[in-house]
């Protein structure tokens, strides 16, 4: 909630403070609830993340989402159709969850590079799910 409250201040600075204070002070939870939980559950964060100076710290907090995302993706990617079938629901949401992250480090100009690795990657799991 104090995190919630402060990216609704005017301060970009401020608001990335508070997330980064938030992650480091949160981070050992990870160990309890998984790291697909854990990290997943910082999305919302991640634009704050990006709209600061510190680019570099977007792109950490961006790679521990996308890591989760893709991992999963790929175990979905090695099931045969029908098994795969069964979870559409799930990766549906991820490859969106996946877009929607990517969309935000595209608009917060990280690394070009970078992003546009991560563009071809998602593509490629993409098509992986779809044949």
């Amino acid at each position: 909630t104090l995190v919630e409250s402060a990216i609704g201040s005017d301060d970009p600075e401020f608001k990335s403070s508070a997330v980064k204070k938030f992650v480091e002070n949160t981070e050992f939870v990870k160990e309890i609830y998984g790291e697909y939980e854990y990290y997943t559950l910082l999305i919302p964060f991640l634009e704050t993340s990006c709209n600061s100076d510190d680019k570099n710290y977007c792109q950490v907090i961006y790679s521990k989402i996308s890591a989760q995302l893709k991992d999963r993706l790929n175990i979905f990617s090695e099931m045969n159709d029908e098994n795969r079938n069964d979870y559409i629901e799930n990766i549906a949401n991820d490859i969106f969850r996946f877009s929607s992250i990517l969309n935000i480090i595209k608009e917060s100009n990280v690394n070009e590079g970078f992003v546009e690795n991560e563009s071809n990657y998602l593509e490629k799991l993409k098509n992986d799910l779809i044949n």
